[in-house]
């Protein structure tokens, strides 16, 4: 009986190890799987937040399609260029280049958001641009609109723009530009001429 006794007590002692053992086994792969499970639901909630901007982006594209296509008709036939807003008394011509102008911003506005567009290309067209009459009225009428929209895109196009047509700028003479020599001053303050 001590004999039996003695190898039930040595094969309790095994037992209780080996379940030991098992369950710290068992809390190491339920643990890992937590961790599966986890990234798992994060790759899903990363996936779901670019479908969304995946559609957003495609309903910007389906407007600003529509806008276009209205936009070209409305050139194409003049006597629905005043129905885009713009002042009856302005001559058919100067309202035609404005439409396109808001075509021009509307691409310019897209290539910051999408990256597709650097700053520095962005400089270089406003620019060239804003030594045109039109194309500084055209900036003065709606720069508000830009900053006031609340896009980052549009604020951030409308701060490069500001640097080559500020506001209080009002004038028929462009603003100098940073391409501008003309209108710089030497290393000592004067006039280059």
């Amino acid at each position: 009986m001590i004999l039996f006794a003695g190898a039930t007590a040595d094969g309790s002692a095994s037992a209780e190890s080996g379940w030991e053992t098992i369950g710290d086994i068992g809390q190491t792969v339920g643990a890992f799987g937590t961790v599966i499970a986890v990234l798992a639901l994060l790759g899903a909630m990363r996936s779901l937040q670019l479908q969304r901007r995946q559609t957003h982006a495609s309903e910007e594209e389906v407007l600003r399609a529509m806008r276009y296509n209205l936009m070209i008709l409305a050139l194409q036939h003049e006597k629905y260029l005043p129905l885009w807003g713009f002042p009856p008394s302005l001559p058919q011509e100067e309202m035609a280049l404005r439409a396109y102008l808001g075509m021009m911003f509307s691409y310019f506005e897209a290539g910051l958001r999408n990256g597709r567009m650097t700053e520095r290309e962005l400089d270089q067209s406003l620019s060239n641009l804003f030594h045109i009459k039109v194309g500084r009225d055209f900036w003065h009428d709606h720069r508000d609109v830009y900053l006031e929209s609340g896009d980052p895109s549009a604020v951030r196009l409308a701060r490069i723009a500001d640097r080559h047509c500020p506001p209080a700028s009002r004038t028929d003479e462009p603003a100098a530009g940073p391409h501008d020599v003309s209108r710089t001053r030497d290393v000592t303050g004067n006039d280059p001429g």
